[in-house]
């Protein structure tokens, strides 16, 4: 299930936080950790030899603060699971990563999430 719009691109060489707001989902249950897959779409025209090792900090922060269109900062409060993506090398530019979150929480449950973000040349963003 897509729950959010495609994030942002990123830029080759870059490194940058990916999210998911896992908070409606989990209830009165907490997060006891994420893990995370990150791929290429199929027949792309850019490479990435190893697109997993591009994911390299996972955290479940219990708040985030996000950067408003006006500038200004919101730290919101809940169940986030928080990436470190990149950098991606030139040879991927132009295709198109997949990210899953998989969180487990107390409950038992097992609550996936995934996205897309396209990796574009250094100061196309």
């Amino acid at each position: 299930m897509k729950l959010y719009p495609d994030w942002s691109p990123l830029e080759a060489g870059e490194i940058d936080n990916f999210a998911f707001n896992f908070t409606p989902d989990v209830g009165d249950a907490s997060i006891i950790y994420t893990t995370w897959t990150c791929t290429l779409v199929p027949n792309q025209l850019g490479t990435d030899p190893d697109p997993q090792s591009r994911v390299v900090e996972l955290s479940n922060p219990t708040s985030v603060d996000v950067r408003l269109a006006n500038n200004t900062v919101q730290t919101l409060y809940g169940s986030f699971a928080v990436a470190q993506v990149g950098p991606c090398p030139t040879s991927a530019v132009g295709a198109t990563y997949i990210l899953d979150a998989q969180t487990f929480l107390t409950d038992g449950r097992v609550l996936s999430y995934n996205n897309q973000f396209r990796l574009v040349a250094p100061g196309q963003c």
